[in-house]
């Protein structure tokens, strides 16, 4: 099985655990949806390891924070806890698995990506399976989530960094980026 293969399977298992209402609220965003973007089938197969899913939530305070956090546990999704160590505040575990729920709002954990409001809102849906569909962030939201990942994260080098391999990946394997960006919001 290929990495693009992997994070389908990946994404699918947390769509499921999250039911259809939840599915509806939140859209996935990350490196582990590259290859849902592509077009291009020998770049798909060549994109990079992630051992985590992202997905952008919107909630509308601190409480709703903590009731969607409930909510998910009752999923199946559980506390990562304070001996967690580097892992931010976002994630939770679904089996081995890390997943990130990122808040659009700065206000609910003190950190947001200031394209995640427009990317939730935008997102289009993705079928995953026959029975399975997901809301995906659209390319053009994705390189910008991308880049200000990469000024946030602080990483100098460039040629090690994950977020612009991405970038680059999508650049490389979808011929249409170039047209999507052009047609995208000037802000």
């Amino acid at each position: 099985m290929n990495q693009a293969d992997e994070h389908k399977n990946m994404i699918a298992l947390v769509a499921t655990k999250l039911g259809p209402e939840l599915l509806q609220e939140m859209a996935f965003v990350g490196g582990c949806t590259t290859a849902l973007l592509l077009t291009d089938e020998v770049t798909k197969a060549g994109v990079r390891h992630t051992e985590d899913v992202d997905l952008i939530v919107h909630v509308l305070s601190v409480r709703e924070w903590y009731q969607l956090r409930e909510e998910l546990q009752q999923k199946g999704f559980k506390e990562v806890g304070l001996d967690a160590g580097s892992m931010p505040q976002c994630a939770m575990k679904l089996g081995k698995l890390r997943v990130d729920f990122m808040p659009d709002d700065p206000a609910i954990l003190g950190f947001s990506n200031p394209w995640y409001t427009d990317a939730l809102r935008t997102a289009d849906p993705f079928v995953l399976s026959a029975n399975l569909t997901i809301r995906l962030i659209k390319p053009e939201y994705f390189l910008a989530t991308k880049l200000v990942a990469y000024i946030g994260r602080g990483q100098d080098d460039p040629m090690s960094s994950q977020d612009i391999e991405d970038v680059l990946n999508l650049f490389d394997g979808r011929e249409e980026v170039i047209a999507e960006m052009a047609a995208a919001p000037k802000e």
